[in-house]
């Protein structure tokens, strides 16, 4: 992968995209980017969680964020069935800091997303990551007009009931291509 440079993750997600059909995945792309759930701050508050992870087992950034790709890639074992699914969005630097963007759809395909930036402190020798992860709508994305029905609605209360931290985040740390120590986490306005 070249520094600095927008890359996606095509080959080694087939198996994934193979269970989501193409118009999910292009509303998808527009609902991650409109986020219509936490658009009211009031509401967001329930619709998102944060953590601060200190990676134990890589002291770069760009190694770090390579090995929290692989343990998407390798979190399917750890999911409640085989109808979630978790897909690398795209992996880029930008100066010092890595980003990683991880689309996870529930088998009724809600989108959830998961954005992580990797950073690392050289003097010191460790590398953190900063995850903000969120609910994107109410609504599917294979809904017809997903995203615009979800910021019509965004007025809605929702609740993401501890799915972001105990079924996405928790399947991505357990695995072996990470060693992680939370320093943070909890909800944030």
């Amino acid at each position: 992968m070249s520094e600095g440079r927008f890359q996606r993750f095509e080959e080694e997600q087939e198996d994934s995209e193979l269970l989501i059909h193409a118009f999910t995945l292009f509303q998808a792309r527009i609902q991650a980017w409109m986020r219509p759930a936490v658009l009211i701050p009031g509401s967001r508050r329930f619709q998102q969680w944060d953590e601060v992870w200190k990676i134990n087992s890589h002291s770069e950034a760009k190694a770090a964020a390579m090995a929290i790709v692989q343990a998407v890639k390798q979190s399917k074992p750890h999911l409640p069935s085989s109808s979630y699914v978790t897909l690398v969005d795209r992996c880029f630097s930008v100066g010092p800091f890595w980003f990683v963007v991880v689309w996870c759809f529930t088998p009724c395909r809600r989108l959830d997303v998961i954005e992580i930036r990797v950073e690392s402190a050289q003097d010191i020798g460790i590398c953190q990551a900063f995850v903000h992860c969120f609910v994107s709508g109410i609504l599917p994305v294979n809904v017809p007009l997903a995203p615009l029905w979800n910021f019509v609605l965004c007025l809605l209360p929702g609740h993401d009931q501890g799915f972001l931290s105990n079924v996405w985040l928790r399947s991505i740390l357990d695995n072996d291509c990470i060693e992680v120590s939370i320093l943070e986490k909890g909800r944030k306005c």
